[in-house]
């Protein structure tokens, strides 16, 4: 893993794209799919005076990120990436559900602090979910601990290779 944090953002960069060869299509139908059913749970939240289909609406965040996850790593790795995968987080349930609360709470309490810390905070915890998505026996909490060891001395590295790719996320 060390190989990763020499390599440039660059060459990361062509990477991705290499990665995307033949790919493109699927990749953006998932990120659409993901997308639509985000701004469906936005909106879930906004009009539901009773708050319970806003609780439900919140269950339904961890999951899905961790399916984005998956379908990524899949895709990165070169294997049989499919729009469905981004609906396998639901197969591990607890260790998305548990992520997205902790993340919630360790990212607030950052942005509580000052902007600053809650900045490096969503930084060290970047990595959370696609720990969940390599390793089916760990846990939310140990995926965090693991995504914070990642992170550690490469949260600038990775706000610049996100600011390389802003364009592809337009």
């Amino acid at each position: 893993m060390s190989t990763l944090s020499t390599t440039e953002n660059r060459v990361l960069m062509t990477q991705a794209r290499n990665s995307l060869k033949g790919q493109w299509g699927t990749a953006v139908c998932a990120f659409i799919v993901y997308l639509f059913i985000f701004i469906i749970l936005q909106v879930i939240i906004e009009v539901d005076t009773s708050g319970f289909f806003a609780i439900g609406s919140l269950i339904i965040y961890g999951p899905l990120v961790l399916g984005l996850s998956m379908f990524a790593l899949s895709l990165s790795r070169q294997g049989e990436a499919k729009v469905s995968q981004i609906f396998d987080g639901f197969n591990r349930f607890g260790a998305a559900l548990g992520a997205f609360f902790l993340l919630t709470i360790i990212v607030l309490l950052g942005y509580i602090l000052l902007i600053v810390p809650g900045i490096i905070a969503t930084y060290a915890v970047a990595m959370t979910y696609f720990v969940i998505a390599d390793d089916p026996n760990i846990g939310a909490w140990g995926a965090i601990k693991r995504s914070n060891e990642l992170m550690r001395g490469k949260k600038w590295k990775y706000f610049c290779l996100f600011l390389r790719f802003i364009g592809w996320f337009i």
